[in-house]
């Protein structure tokens, strides 16, 4: 039944949907994140290689057996962003990267995996 699964393992699935959804929106190309890219001086296709990359990260956050894979590519996804974000002194789209690395921090605890 699907009711008797842990929070952490609904907060996995949710994380998994938002890196799988975040990942096509990538890949699609939307204005405001090809805007963003253009604006913190990263190439064209580089909106390409992040949706591949959080595509793969919601999937492997999705299924079980590579779920702590996903986890961590996750959490590194994050600091990376941090680094783009602090480089370019773009302090307005830190907290929603702070919130995301926190909540896949708290998924990792709540599954025991740190």
């Amino acid at each position: 039944m699907i009711l008797n699964y842990s929070w952490a393992v609904w907060l996995a699935w949710l994380l998994g949907a938002f890196f799988v959804v975040d990942g096509v929106l990538n890949l699609v190309g939307i204005k405001p994140v090809k805007n963003s890219f253009k604006r913190w001086n990263l190439p064209s296709w580089f909106h390409l290689f992040n949706g591949l990359v959080q595509l793969v990260t919601g999937l492997l956050v999705l299924w079980y057996p590579t779920r702590p894979l996903g986890l961590l590519l996750g959490a590194l996804i994050c600091l990376a962003i941090f680094a783009i974000l602090a480089r370019h002194r773009d302090w307005g789209h830190f907290p929603p990267s702070v919130i995301l690395l926190i909540v896949i921090l708290v998924d990792a605890w709540g599954l025991r995996l740190i």
